[in-house]
């Protein structure tokens, strides 16, 4: 909750309660008067005196007991009634419900961290203990709930989705009026607290029935999302946050795409993603479904050639080469044009290719195998070094380059 709208509420909870109470309060209270003042103005003063001038200071108590009689929706209704902004009666509830929540927050704290002295090695990392994590979603839970409780007492917040990125939501979940970005997200966050349990109580060791939950899970979800959203508005969500459009953006992060492009592409991966989901750690299948998959993958890839057109799908079939991956990401670092890139790539074929047919050929004595192994090899060294520079060779050699110390001339050949 925000301090400022808190204290600006609080300084006007005396003057905007006064309207509250005193139709309700008798108009003369000798006790609420100090004593030896006067009931009527001096005679100095050239304006009567106003009939709630003779009542004297309201004590604190009663307009707190007048505004907040302990029932929320009561209370929220007589802010509104004496006049509050619907800012300042948001901030107000939000810091009422807040309240009733801090014991429970607090207990969830955490503990003072233990350290070993400082001679001894630190192997415990709290940050990735169960308890902790534990904690961790129990407190978003009740955040959670707060919210919700807030919503469901004074309505949307209808400054909520402007106050943040607008381009972040829209990207996100599509053009979404408010109130169903926020009942979508609490469904993701309802599921992925249940998700999140069964990952924690397995710790990396996946049962069948564990499978079975998060896929019953997973389904589900899907099912409370498309009962929320329109036809065209549950398509808009999936192009832009399902399982299928993230896969899609990782293998195509390099390619510039259209959008008609990325759609199609989308098209023809969603049901290929529906059939052979990634399992969790111990989800293996057997050989036959794993080359059906391998097969399935391969078609697919296929298909795309037609949306791509063969320019960009050769450059597509590179990008998923994890050798020219690492060697973009070494040039990329450096600073240098994607051209080295594909340069260090196929030398490294090139090279191979020529290396294997040295050493395949039976005409050459050891002595002569040996000499041209290192002639290619210090020829090849020279060239990436020439392409990486010195540093970037370092790099490249470990981080991926292991091809070209294995290309060193070995004794016996």
């Amino acid at each position: 909750m925000k301090t400022l709208p808190l204290l600006l509420a609080l300084s006007l909870v005396a003057n905007a309660a006064l309207l509250v109470l005193r139709p309700h309060l008798a108009p003369a209270d000798a006790q609420a008067i100090p004593s030896g003042a006067s009931a009527s103005p001096p005679p100095s003063s050239p304006h009567p005196a106003h009939p709630s001038s003779l009542r004297g200071p309201i004590p604190v108590a009663e307009i707190w007991a007048a505004l907040n009689p302990g029932d929320l929706t009561d209370y929220v209704a007589n802010l509104r009634a004496a006049g509050f902004p619907d800012e300042i009666v948001r901030s107000l509830a939000s810091h009422e419900i807040y309240t009733r929540h801090r014991t429970e927050l607090e207990a969830l704290q955490e503990p003072p961290v233990k350290l070993p002295p400082y001679w001894e090695p630190q192997n415990h990392n709290p940050g990735n203990s169960p308890e902790r994590r534990e904690r961790q979603e129990t407190r978003n839970r009740i955040y959670a709930g707060i919210n919700e409780e807030l919503t469901a007492l004074v309505g949307p917040n209808p400054h909520q989705i402007q106050s943040q990125n607008n381009a972040f939501y829209e990207r996100q979940y599509g053009p979404l009026p408010a109130e169903k970005i926020t009942a979508l997200q609490k469904i993701q966050r309802d599921y992925q607290d249940l998700m999140s349990g069964i990952h924690r109580e397995s710790q990396g060791l996946f049962l069948a029935s564990d499978r079975a939950t998060l896929d019953f899970l997973k389904n589900e979800q899907e099912a409370d999302i498309a009962a929320l959203l329109s036809p065209e508005e549950l398509r808009q969500w999936q192009l832009r946050s399902s399982s299928t459009a993230n896969a899609l953006r990782n293998e195509f992060q390099n390619l510039t795409l259209t959008e008609a492009q990325y759609q199609t592409l989308f098209d023809l991966r969603k049901p290929f993603d529906e059939t052979y989901g990634d399992r969790p750690n111990g989800g293996s299948i057997a050989r036959e479904q794993m080359n059906e998959r391998q097969a399935a993958e391969k078609a697919l890839r296929e298909s795309y050639r037609t949306v791509l057109g063969e320019d960009a799908y050769a450059a597509y079939q590179l990008q998923q080469n994890n050798d020219y991956r690492m060697a973009k990401r070494i040039t990329d670092r450096l600073a240098l044009p994607e051209t080295t890139a594909r340069q260090v790539f196929e030398l490294k074929a090139t090279t191979e290719a020529a290396i294997n047919t040295v050493r395949r050929d039976k005409t050459l004595s050891a002595d002569q195998r040996n000499t041209e192994l290192g002639r290619l090899y210090q020829e090849t060294s020279r060239t990436v070094e020439a392409a990486l520079g010195a540093e970037g060779t370092e790099l490249y050699l470990n981080n991926g380059g292991w091809w070209l110390k294995n290309l060193a001339p070995k004794n016996g050949g």
